[in-house]
């Protein structure tokens, strides 16, 4: 019930369920009525609350109704790895949520669209195929979540509808995996829509490694490879990198003017 209902409430709600924060939605009648018994009324929580029956509230209070529910926000820094896979683009999907600890998804739900969520945001620009437990090899530790529900449009697993921070019923048999497709190069990445030059994964690199594609000269187009140990960084300018620099035993790059190698 929303008597002395608060943000630092919301945030409570919302760290419990394995997220960073969350804030209170302002019309909650967009979300539709519930039915049912109402549990808390008048709960009140510190900012250093991790759980709300720390907190202190009524139970089961009898001066509210179902027009009083509230209703939060969540959001949550979430981080993502493929491992186990025969290449950098495929592999069990493991999540952590901040906290360093790493841990899987389980495959219930678990379809095309969350895969193409999961890719986007490792930075494939198209594609995403699920694969249910078994494909890869099982994971160790915690099962963060279950039945991930992704439109498949969201640029993060954050955005997405999540259950419960790690409420499941699965053994890591059932881990989900993704097989994320690639580009063969600039060109193609164009062909599909992708237009503004900047750093894609390319599959004829060696192991999707990282290219800037010059989307903006007629084509074929320009792509600067970096070295897989971070030599070469993307924050040059493009003159820069058109005519070269650095030296070649510690570097190398394509440009329009000079390869080096």
């Amino acid at each position: 019930c929303n008597t002395g209902w608060s943000e630092a409430n919301a945030g409570v709600v919302c760290r419990l369920m394995g997220y960073t924060g969350g804030r209170n939605v302002a019309d909650v009648s967009t979300l539709g009525e519930e039915t049912g018994r109402i549990w808390f009324g008048d709960v009140t929580c510190g900012n250093d609350v991790t759980n709300i029956l720390s907190c202190g509230l009524t139970w089961e209070p009898s001066n509210c109704d179902h027009n009083m529910d509230v209703a939060v926000t969540c959001q949550a820094d979430l981080s993502l790895r493929l491992t186990g896979g025969q290449s950098a683009s495929q592999g069990r999907v493991e999540i952590s949520s901040g906290n360093g600890e790493w841990g899987t998804i389980c495959d219930d739900g678990f379809d095309d669209r969350d895969a193409q969520v999961v890719c986007r945001q490792l930075g494939y620009v198209t594609g995403g195929v699920a694969t249910v437990g078994g494909v890869f090899d099982e994971g160790t530790g915690p099962i963060w979540l279950e039945e991930l529900n992704c439109v498949g449009n969201e640029s993060s697993v954050a955005d997405c509808q999540i259950s419960r921070w790690e409420s499941h019923d699965c053994s890591h048999k059932e881990d989900a995996g993704v097989s994320c497709e690639l580009e063969a190069g600039c060109a193609e990445y164009y062909a599909s829509g992708s237009t503004t030059s900047g750093v894609y994964r390319l599959g004829s690199l060696p192991s999707g490694a990282l290219a800037y594609c010059d989307m903006d000269t007629p084509g074929p187009w320009t792509v600067i490879q970096r070295r897989q140990d971070g030599s070469v960084p993307f924050n040059r300018t493009w003159e820069d990198y058109k005519s070269g620099f650095g030296h070649k035993n510690g570097e190398y790059w394509l440009g329009n003017e000079n390869i080096h190698l």
